[in-house]
């Protein structure tokens, strides 16, 4: 019944991280702000989090000062973790502690709890830039969080001839772990053709604990999501899983994303693929949300998880309520069968957000 989240939080009028914990299965919440003493800077930005196979709760969150110019912004990524239930934190362990040259971004971050070798292993990715460069880093700490080893490239940019220039590695790199212990990496990056400029998914893959790579690849080039209605901003950030259960699935590896589909009115859904060869092969996109084909209608801001069973659960947000397509709502779909198939989708919240 324990439940706990952290979240960006601007009730001092800045970018803060609360921290909420609920013991009654969500109906409930209490939070706070993460204390003084875990912060080195002003400002703390980019919450995530995962949960270790022993129960242990780790954060991982970005740390920085700005000053408007890059060569004197300062940017750590901290560690907290905590060891009863979420109760009390201890930390702050750093992983990067940059001052000046580069700054940090975006960081998402995953556990082993497969039970192997490297049950217990925390990995984090994250984009850092240079103003000129940027890549895709990742880091390892084999000790549940405490320390961690040197950060390595796991992305880099491609070169564009039309551009004259290098292109972003990329954003919103989302590590995950196999039922095997292989870490993978996933990430939106850039692509060119025709002088047209696309994203693409990529990903990299360890199967050492994230020690060795065997070097970036692409999946699928997709349209990039935007602004839509209100004024929203929305992103084609890649979100994964895998089944690490016992069932007729374990093994396979899943990932969702948004796109922006090709003809007016340019509307944006959620896609779906799946990998049963751990990340060598991947199935066609299929559309998870259900809603006529055609309409303006945004689908958003999606997440999705494997539980202990298998099952496959997806949450989006989803303006099909309102012609306007001004207020949404939030939708889910489940999938019993791997990904193969998706249930038809289902309302979950009782009033829209305008």
């Amino acid at each position: 019944n324990i439940v706990v989240a952290n979240h960006r939080d601007f009730r001092l009028g800045y970018r803060q991280i609360g921290i909420a914990r609920s013991t009654d299965g969500g109906a409930t919440w209490t939070d706070s702000l993460i204390s003084p003493a875990y912060q080195k800077f002003t400002l703390q930005s980019d919450p995530a989090m995962t949960v270790r196979s022993d129960g242990d709760y780790v954060i991982a969150h970005l740390d920085y000062e700005t000053t408007g110019s890059l060569t004197n912004d300062s940017s750590f990524i901290s560690i907290l973790r905590s060891a009863d239930l979420g109760q009390t934190w201890e930390g702050p362990h750093t992983i990067v502690d940059t001052f000046g040259d580069f700054f940090e971004d975006k960081v998402f971050i995953a556990s082993d709890r497969t039970g192997g070798g490297h049950d217990g292993s925390v990995y984090a990715s994250w984009t850092r830039g240079t103003g000129i460069d940027t890549y895709i880093m990742f880091a390892r700490s084999p000790n549940g969080g405490s320390t961690w080893d040197d950060p390595v490239v796991v992305g880099h940019q491609t070169y564009s001839t039309y551009f004259m220039d290098s292109l972003s590695a990329g954003q919103f790199s989302q590590p995950l772990v196999g039922n095997d212990g292989a870490v993978y990496v996933f990430w939106r990056g850039l692509f060119t053709s025709s002088s047209n400029l696309y994203l693409v998914l990529r990903m990299n893959k360890s199967t050492d604990g994230g020690v060795t790579w065997e070097g970036q690849r692409t999946l699928l080039t997709f349209f990039a999501a935007g602004l839509i209605e209100g004024d929203i901003d929305t992103y084609s950030q890649p979100i994964t899983d895998a089944d690490i259960s016992y069932g007729p699935h374990a093994g396979s590896l899943y990932v969702q994303f948004v796109d922006n589909t090709t003809a007016a009115p340019h509307h944006e859904e959620i896609w779906f693929q799946r990998s049963l060869d751990t990340g060598h092969t991947w199935s066609a996109p299929i559309r998870v949300n259900d809603d006529p084909i055609g309409p303006a209608v945004d689908q958003f801001h999606n997440w999705m998880v494997c539980n202990e069973e298998g099952i496959l659960a997806s949450i989006w947000y989803d303006q099909r309520t309102d012609p306007s397509h001004f207020k949404f709502d939030v939708f889910a779909a489940y999938s019993y069968d791997g990904g193969a198939t998706w249930t038809s989708n289902h309302r979950i919240s009782s009033v829209s957000i305008d």
